[in-house]
């Protein structure tokens, strides 16, 4: 009873119209491939001199370690793929691309065991297993030159906590997020934003190189110089001024033009000081919202703190486990980045004194030794163990925070973080200002305007017991509806942790003015698109092998051959001084 109570005082709060919602999912369209068991699948013999080629290993379905290597953190997204690729070296790589290629597989791409981003699930793909590359590496000189911040390599098999760990062991910062054990790759393509951020930039901003295997099996190393080459015939590399593919990785999102196996992030010379501020409010307690108002105050003060500031906004919707009557709860983890007792720092001190009329639960100040000391005390925590859920994403601009009709609105949306739609199942957002560093550095990295400008990032988040997998349906109607109202304030969709299932007018929200131009390289690097994610850049794109695949490369091939020749010869002409006729 004590739920529906709630409900109904939820949709009076909210002022929304029909309950239950009724959430409409988007199609999900692969191009056809070649599955199992279709005479174009490799047989068992091509599949054993494949694995005897490579120095990782290859699992099918009838293999001890397939199960774990699938399962996914979010059991809803688990998949099947034919065959999993745990690739050791990065030639590994290169061979997998071009096995898939050769019998017209299904491409997979997972950065660790459990990876469920979007381009790392499909049934009876090849997935290519990235978790055994996971070496992290420092170029930095510590006795010639202590002002030197140096570099950072990882593969993408590691963690940000590791690569933040390992920066720490030689004195530096990394601009990344240590909150979550998640792997580096995803959020960097995508932008990526944590506690430094609005002090140093976004994850790409920090990007000094990568290195990556096209789906034509060659290995490319990009950087601010463009693309240089290494073709798999040989050890021989060529250059040319292709930007176009740095500034794709840096914003474009994972999985769509290639297989990023190392990363190289530009490092920091440490602060001295590091501030953690920690407060919590109750949301719900006793029929009474009395965390509304700490609601409508906090996001606009955390929104516009100076730069130094970084951190995250939490609201859990789960019920007391020890009170009665007493539901929700506003949790805020802020890192102060300069020295104590600075103006920057002082500008807290309106948090510091705000009780929410005696909603506040607790409140602490501690000096952290550096970001990952901080990352590691962040009191907040997600549900654990097998489970499914559904999560999604909005870019607030700051007229959201700072137009009072608006915020009132938001906040009341919110709120519904407290609505379960049943018993075992909760609502959880998590808020990071964004801004500062954010916004005024001048980068060609692709990331959309929406993240540039945005003030506030939001990431919500709907869970529920894999138990209750037969009621998929009812409660992907709840988030999706949840999600619609929270996207009406924002201007665009963080691609970061690959929440955007059901993105409306997906290209714009996602990519923005640069969808164009990543379809672009998107031709160059992956013209049959291979690295198909839905969402992603051109998953409308379709090949249907139904026509025979061969044949229809043959035929794609003779085409692009003969729009080259066309290109070349009006260049010798004109280099010729001949006009074109």
């Amino acid at each position: 009873m004590a739920v529906v109570v709630l409900m109904m005082m939820v949709v009076t709060v909210m002022g929304v119209g029909a309950w239950p919602p009724t959430g409409v999912r988007q199609d999900r369209n692969p191009p056809t491939r070649c599955i199992p068991p279709s005479p174009c699948f490799p047989s068992r013999q091509a599949i054993a001199e494949f694995a005897a080629n490579i120095s990782g290993s290859v699992y099918q379905p009838s293999d001890a370690e397939y199960t774990s290597l699938v399962s996914s953190a979010n059991q809803r997204l688990t998949r099947h793929p034919a065959l999993v690729v745990k690739v050791a070296t990065e030639s590994d790589v290169q061979e997998a691309v071009l096995f898939a290629r050769k019998y017209h597989l299904a491409l997979t791409v997972a950065a660790t065991s459990g990876d469920f981003t979007r381009g790392s699930y499909g049934d009876a793909s090849l997935q290519i297993n990235l978790s055994e590359l996971k070496t992290i590496t420092t170029d930095v000189n510590l006795v010639t030159n202590v002002t030197d911040p140096g570099t950072i390599t990882a593969q993408p098999g590691a963690t940000w906590p590791q690569l933040i760990a390992q920066a720490a062991s030689v004195g530096r910062d990394v601009v990344g997020q240590g909150y979550w054990d998640l792997p580096i790759g995803e959020q960097t393509q995508a932008g990526g934003y944590g506690p430094l951020s609005r002090s140093l930039g976004l994850f790409a901003d920090n990007l000094v190189s990568a290195r990556m295997v096209t789906m034509g099996g060659s290995v490319v190393e990009v950087s601010e110089g463009g693309a240089r080459v290494r073709v798999l015939s040989g050890p021989s590399y060529f250059s040319w001024g292709d930007f176009g593919l740095w500034r794709a990785i840096r914003g474009g999102g994972a999985a769509n033009f290639g297989i990023v196996t190392s990363y190289t992030f530009r490092m920091h010379l440490p602060l001295p000081y590091v501030t953690q501020v920690s407060a919590s409010y109750l949301l719900y307690q006793n029929e009474q919202f009395v965390g509304r108002a700490a609601l409508e105050y906090l996001l606009p003060l955390v929104s516009r703190l100076p730069s130094q500031w970084g951190g995250m906004v939490f609201l859990d919707g789960r019920s007391s486990p020890s009170t009665v009557g007493q539901k929700g709860l506003l949790s805020i983890e802020l890192l102060h980045y300069g020295p104590y007792n600075s103006a920057s720092y002082l500008a807290v001190t309106d948090l510091l004194d705000y009780d929410a009329n005696g909603a506040r639960v607790s409140l602490s100040v501690v000096n952290r030794t550096n970001v990952g000391d901080f990352s590691r005390n962040v009191g907040v925590t997600w549900p654990s163990g097998p489970a499914r859920s559904y999560g999604f994403n909005t870019l607030l601009p700051s007229s959201a925070l700072t137009q009072p009709d608006t915020l009132q609105d938001l906040v009341d949306t919110l709120l519904l973080v407290l609505n379960d739609p049943a018993v075992n199942a909760q609502y959880m957002c998590v808020l990071q200002p964004l801004g500062g560093a954010i916004s005024s550095i001048n980068s060609t990295a692709y990331v959309t305007k929406a993240l540039r400008t945005a003030a506030m990032s939001v990431d919500c988040q709907l869970t529920w017991s894999d138990d209750d997998a037969i009621r998929d349906d009812v409660f992907l109607s709840y988030a999706i509806d949840f999600s619609r109202r929270l996207k009406a304030f924002g201007t665009g969709t963080s691609l970061g942790l690959g929440f955007f299932e059901d993105e409306e007018n997906w290209k714009q929200t996602l990519y923005g003015d640069n969808y164009k131009e990543l379809m672009k390289v998107k031709a160059k690097y992956d013209v049959d698109n291979y690295l198909w994610c839905h969402n992603c850049v051109a998953s409308d794109y379709r090949l249907d092998c139904r026509r025979g695949c061969e044949k229809y490369e043959d035929e794609r091939r003779a085409k692009r051959l003969e729009k080259m020749s066309e290109e070349n010869e009006r260049r010798i002409l004109k280099f010729l001084g001949h006009d074109e006729q």
